[in-house]
């Protein structure tokens, strides 16, 4: 297994109520406490014990910030035996964290572009796993309505007016995907300004279009794995509470792709021509997408290191009888990796993506996408950017050389009229 919630051959042995911890945190320190009283404690950071007494809290101090650390704490009764386990993942704050009002309006306005890059650039989850819970907290952000909808593995789950979700349904040894989704109707002038960019492309906006760009969708993701269901034995002094892979190697593997076979032609709408699609879903391996990216990352003996590989395949323009009209190549000159540092404990970059459609690259909107991504060496990973809604697009975790990886994202093609600039992109947020 890999990345902090990860973990192979051991886990929750508690039998009793549900334990919760709470965490507060600053750029140097994280607070936790709980409320189980047990006969003593023991807390695990990163699979080091760094605590171990009766009191029900603990202060973890001289930490770096803005950094994701990985916790274990374990209830013990009086005689010597795991009464209950929590597993929390959280994050020091930045050191100089921008305040959330700079971003957001007083008022009833809300100022969207700025909300995008508080969500973007300061947003930190918080996730706490238990026997039989997965608990997500987040900060509070605004929302159309004040009701944030909770989806699990891309189902509606529940809905929430507070910043957290407990969710008691889970099975063990699960890996869930939780997406929190938050709307906010933009401001006039955004509105006006949307508008005006739709006139350049001699767009008309239809009712029902003109309310699809009045809003912009925000969506907080979190993965976790909830917690093994073995013996005791195993959260005893000496096993292995963090377990990871023996690599230390990382890849994050973006991919486009058209699911369908054939796609309408939108820049050809009275010949009938189509473009030859990917034909398939959401798959990591398929050799068969429109562009693709892997940025490997990772420490090894020479050091820390990041190598991209870029990918895109034939476009292919048929007729409305079959004919081939036309077939090209995109470049991969559009993607590129920038803002990398590579350091002892967290490797970072930014990437960007803006490829067109090689038969009517001067003249039709490309797909662009861009994402900050910071993976950490005790097995965290963070991304956050923005994407067209066209086609679809996936993004994974994964082992080079394995078959082993992990679901980032996977948004669906919502329709080519989505590469156009004035319509929503996703806005994410994701950690793991």
């Amino acid at each position: 297994m890999f990345f902090g919630l990860l973990f192979n051959d051991e886990a929750s042995a508690a039998k009793n109520d549900s334990f919760y911890v709470d965490a507060k945190e600053s750029a140097q320190s994280i607070n936790l406490s709980w409320d189980q009283v047990a006969e003593k404690y023991k807390v695990y950071r990163d699979g080091k014990l760094i605590y171990e007494g009766k009191d029900n809290s603990f202060v973890d101090q001289n930490l770096t910030s803005d950094y994701y650390y990985n916790y274990r704490i374990v209830a013990i009764d009086k005689n010597d035996n795991v009464k209950n386990v929590v597993e929390l993942k959280t994050s020091t704050t930045k050191e100089k964290s921008i305040a959330k009002n700079q971003f957001i309006d007083n008022g009833e306005n809300i100022s969207t572009n700025n909300l995008d890059e508080y969500i973007k650039n300061e947003v930190r989850l918080e996730s706490s796993v238990g026997e039989k819970y997965v608990k997500i907290d987040w900060p509070d952000i605004p929302d159309e309505d004040s009701i944030y909808e909770v989806y699990r593995n891309e189902t509606l789950i529940g809905e929430t007016k507070t910043s957290e979700y407990l969710d008691k349904t889970v099975e063990p040894n699960k890996l869930y995907t939780y997406k929190i989704v938050a709307k906010n109707k933009v401001s006039e002038e955004e509105l006006a300004r949307i508008k005006e960019e739709a006139k350049k492309y001699n767009i008309t906006l239809t009712p029902e279009l003109e309310k699809e760009i009045s809003y912009k969708s925000y969506y907080l993701i979190r993965l976790v794995k909830t917690l093994d269901d073995t013996s005791i034995d195993n959260l005893k002094e000496g096993a292995t509470l963090f377990a990871t892979t023996s690599t230390t190697n990382y890849t994050l593997r973006y991919t486009t792709f058209i699911p369908t076979a054939t796609a309408p032609n939108p820049f050809g709408v009275f010949t009938g021509s189509y473009f030859k699609g990917d034909n398939r879903g959401f798959d990591p391996f398929s050799n068969k997408y429109r562009t693709r990216s892997d940025i490997t990352v990772g420490w090894g003996s020479a050091g820390q290191s990041l190598a991209p590989n870029y990918y895109t395949q034939k476009t292919i323009l048929y007729d409305k009888n079959g004919n081939v009209i036309s077939e090209k190549q995109a470049s991969t000159d559009g993607m590129k990796v920038s803002n990398v540092s590579l350091g002892s404990t967290k490797i970072s970059y930014k990437f960007n993506h803006d490829v067109g459609i090689p038969i009517y690259d001067q003249v039709t909107p490309d797909i662009t996408y861009y994402y900050n991504a910071t993976v950490y060496k005790n097995g965290s990973l963070t991304v956050s950017g923005e994407h067209d809604q066209a086609p679809s697009h996936e993004l994974y975790i994964m082992i080079p050389n394995s078959d082993f990886y992990g679901t980032i994202f996977q948004h669906a093609n919502q329709g080519f009229e989505y590469l156009f600039p004035f319509y929503p992109n996703k806005i994410f947020n994701v950690s793991l």
